[in-house]
This record gives structure tokens, C-alpha cells and sequence, in this order.
């Protein structure tokens, strides 16, 4: 097994790497390679918990879709009665950051010390379309390994009458490539302290180019409302009509 590559468990078994074949056969396993990170990056620990997220919905416990979030930053803050005109949302003065349905599920940090840490919210921006293509691409890749596998293991052995090696799902192309719509968006926030009652670790935003910036929750929470603070439309008059 020394000598196998990335490219001998991807690309169909027996592949005759002509002039023709071989351009695609090179982006087949480059691709191929990329989606396998990526799904080793989900998997792996970071600031927002895709693992934990899996496992809540599989289970279906502490999770809830949400498609009635509407989630703004804006450099305006309200006055003194709580409004905020519209004028605050204009570009340049708002970044958006749910502006579509979100997962939101409860989960803890990893232990320190074996000591289990609070309770954290996570919200996580979905968008059905990425959901849809990263999903599909990851079954590419599911398919051609398992096929390579099955083709190595079964070579030269007889195969039961009942049975056949499903087909390799082919070679690629113009086919997308991870992150392809940006990373990850979610807000993580602490809800409860851990069992030693040690400080909660800070809130953060992830943003769509992959940065995880901390957030501090400063003054008093408070309520508001959106005004509309434009000039009313004048009157028409009564000979306009």
C-alpha cells in the first residue's frame, strides 16, 4: 500500500490516463482533494460547533429552525425614546448578518480541566442553495472512494449473483469548490456559567470571509422600534386629479 496515492482511491479503477483523459483526471483529484478538507474542517473544532449542530438535529433535541430572524448591526444607535429612523439602515451604517432562515441550537464548550463548561446559543445562517450544493459534492466524493474500494477489494474474487458494485460517479470539471459562497455565518453567545462558576468565554460573530470576531456586551439591554423618519409625500391637490 506504499505506493498508492490520493488519485489511485478517487479515480475509476483501471483509468487509462490518455492525452485526452488526463487534464480532467488531474481536476477530478484536485477537486476531490478539497472537498475531503473541507469535510475534515466540519468535523474538526472550531468557534461555531458544526458537530454539535449535526448531532442537535439528528436528535432533535435543544434545536429549532427559525425563518423570523432579521439580525442588523447598525453604527446608529437609537434615541432617547428608543426609535430608530430608517435612515440607519442605509448602506454604509448596517451590516447584516441573518438575513434568512437560521439554525439555532444549545450546546457547551469542550471541558477544562474536566470541568463542564455553561450552556452556549449558537445561530447559524442557512441558505438551502449552498446546503444543496456542498451536500452533493460531498456524495461525489462518498461515491468515487467507496467505489474505488469496492472495485480493489473485489478484483480478482467473484462477486455473490445478487450483488454489483455501484458505478463511479465519473470525472469533474466546472463543478464548485468549497467555500465557494463564503464561510460560515453565526452569532455564539454564552447563556449559562460553567460548574465551577468560572467566567463564560466571550461571545463572537463569524463572518462570511471567515473571520470570528468577539463581541462584549456592554449598558443595559433595551427595547426600540424602527420609525420612519422621511419627510411625509406632499398632498396631491384636488385639480391634479
Amino acid at each position: 500500500m506504499a505506493d498508492d496515492t490520493f488519485s489511485k482511491l478517487v479515480l475509476p479503477f483501471g483509468l487509462a490516463v490518455t492525452e485526452d483523459v488526463g487534464p480532467r483526471a488531474v481536476a477530478t483529484v484536485e477537486t476531490f482533494a478539497s472537498w475531503l478538507e473541507y469535510a475534515h474542517d466540519l468535523l474538526r473544532p472550531s468557534e461555531i460547533d458544526t458537530t454539535s449542530a449535526h448531532n442537535k438535529v439528528k436528535h432533535g433535541l435543544a434545536v429549532r429552525g427559525r425563518s423570523d430572524l432579521k439580525l442588523s448591526f447598525s453604527t446608529i444607535p437609537p434615541d432617547a425614546d428608543g426609535n430608530v429612523g430608517l435612515w440607519a439602515f442605509a448602506d454604509g451604517n448596517v451590516v447584516d448578518l441573518f438575513d434568512r432562515s437560521v439554525l439555532e441550537f444549545l450546546a457547551r464548550p469542550p471541558k477544562k480541566n474536566k470541568v463542564r463548561q455553561g450552556l452556549e446559543l449558537t445561530q447559524l445562517k442557512l441558505d438551502y442553495r449552498v446546503i444543496l450544493s456542498e451536500a452533493a459534492m460531498l456524495a461525489f466524493v462518498h461515491g468515487a472512494l467507496f467505489n474505488v474500494a469496492a472495485c480493489r477489494h473485489f478484483a480478482g474474487r467473484t462477486m455473490p449473483n445478487t450483488l454489483s458494485i455501484a458505478k463511479h460517479p465519473g470525472l469533474v470539471s466546472e463543478v464548485p469548490k468549497p467555500y465557494f459562497a463564503g464561510h460560515q455565518v453565526g452569532l455564539r453567545y454564552p447563556i449559562t456559567t460553567a460548574e465551577d462558576g468560572r467566567t463564560a468565554r466571550p461571545a463572537g460573530i463569524a463572518h462570511q470571509n471567515g473571520m470570528w470576531q468577539t463581541l462584549t456586551f456592554t449598558g443595559e439591554k433595551t427595547t426600540g422600534r424602527v420609525v420612519d423618519d422621511s419627510e411625509d409625500p406632499p398632498i396631491p391637490d384636488e385639480d391634479d386629479n
